[in-house]
């Protein structure tokens, strides 16, 4: 005789059966599910990476958006799109898979076409001359009268040997910067004379901060002389500001990847930021500023000016990146790029006019220029080294330049990621 609770039991028995059943089948289910997003993950990256790669193509031309599938299939489509960002290019990536979807934004840098460059001065048929505690390293291109020792107030040269690297004959001009990049920073210093920005966009800052993806279109603010004061100002992404006269910032601005433009742009003294400026006029930095790789500070002189325009660094600054001073055609004022006591430069300077290094000051890199000066409590010194370092081992191996000095350049790499 079956007790009436055997079938109670049972019934209890068969829901759990079929409760582990069901769990195994789901279990079942969301493994596989989650093997087909890994699957489509791995696939949407390995377009991604593809499609940087041809991004990275010297042949695939700034300004240039494409729409392509890779391998003809359905599940290979990107969006290519490169960019100019003031003196380097933009790429962005996007690679979709129904509605999944990766993409990626990075600035493009151009591998340094001579990487044991230290010095090249032009040669104006007078030698270079080292004194105090100086040091040459790395291969430097001289005029053909060659460099020699010194002796500056009461002190000659420390070291027996004046140039630790190879000694190459420069020539009478400068290497020119490339054309098209060249052009970009011209046209950025042209829309202030122009007022090409959309009516919607020619407002000061009405708040606090400014932040904007560089998935996003470009975000341009223009400031009137009552904005000029960026005081307190935090702005971070793909931004532009511009201003009629005068940019000023201070150690409480905040400035991530913007671009600055005017005639003239004061950083005072103790601010820290990663930015590019582009000034018409002059730039002039403070004391114990540093400007995080890679920043950019450009000044170039407009061909009906009839002032010497320059970029002047204060005591104990950093500058990881680019200064760059520059006139088409040579005049008798021409461009100045000053470094103040302990201030060091890592990356490159080109200046086509003087660069004034004062004592203890140091670039970690390259210098390209066509007459040195040195000051000292009495005299004003032409193409004398006096206490100061070029350095060319102390960059980066993995630095990377912008192709206004490499524009021929074939080895386009990521220089940083972007948001």
């Amino acid at each position: 005789m079956i007790r009436s609770s055997a079938l109670y039991i049972s019934l209890i028995l068969s829901m759990l059966i079929v409760l582990v059943c069901g769990s195994v089948l789901l279990i079942g289910y969301t493994y596989r599910m989650e093997n087909k997003k890994l699957e489509r993950r791995d696939k949407l990256e390995q377009n991604l990476e593809s499609g940087l790669t041809v991004v990275l193509q010297a042949d695939f031309n700034t300004d240039t958006l494409a729409k392509m599938s890779l391998y003809g299939l359905d599940d290979d489509s990107v969006l290519l799109d490169k960019q100019a960002w003031g003196i380097y290019e933009m790429g962005l990536v996007k690679a979709w898979i129904g509605r999944d979807t990766l993409q990626k934004a990075f600035l493009i840098g151009a591998g340094v076409k001579d990487t044991l460059k230290v010095l090249y001065l032009c040669d104006e048929d007078r030698p270079l001359s080292i004194s105090g505690k100086s040091l040459i390293r790395g291969t430097a291109y001289l005029p053909k009268s060659g460099i020699k020792a010194a002796y500056v107030e009461n002190a000659t040269y420390a070291d027996k040997t004046l140039v630790y690297g190879s000694i190459k004959d420069s020539g009478r001009l400068l290497p020119e910067p490339d054309g098209g990049f060249l052009q970009q920073a011209v046209d950025l210093l042209a829309v202030l004379d122009h007022k090409e920005l959309p009516a919607e966009e020619m407002n000061g800052p009405d708040k606090d901060s400014t932040l904007n993806s560089f998935y996003a279109q470009v975000k341009r603010v223009y400031m009137g002389e009552a904005h000029a004061a960026l005081s307190g100002y935090k702005a971070r992404g793909k931004v532009m500001i511009f201003a009629d006269s005068a940019i000023v910032i201070d150690e409480s601005t905040s400035l991530d990847q913007v671009i600055l433009v005017a005639p003239y742009v004061q950083i005072k003294d103790g601010f820290k930021g990663k930015l590019q400026v582009f000034a018409s006029d002059s730039i002039r930095v403070g004391n114990r500023v540093q400007l995080d790789y890679p920043s950019a500070l450009l000044v170039l002189k407009n061909d009906t000016a009839k002032f010497q325009v320059r970029i002047d660094i204060g005591k104990d600054c950093k500058v990881e990146g680019v200064l760059f001073a520059y006139e088409k055609e040579r005049s008798q004022l021409m461009p100045v790029i000053a470094l103040g006591e302990g201030s060091v430069v890592k990356g490159e300077i080109y200046v086509k006019g003087y660069l004034n290094l004062a004592k203890g000051a140091a670039v970690q890199g390259s210098v390209e220029l066509i007459r040195f000066m040195a000051r000292t409590s009495s005299s004003l010194y032409e193409n004398y080294l006096i206490d100061v370092q070029l350095n060319r081992p102390a960059r980066s191996g993995y630095y990377l330049s912008s192709k206004l000095f490499n524009g021929q350049a074939d080895q386009n790499k990521v220089l940083c990621w972007l948001w």
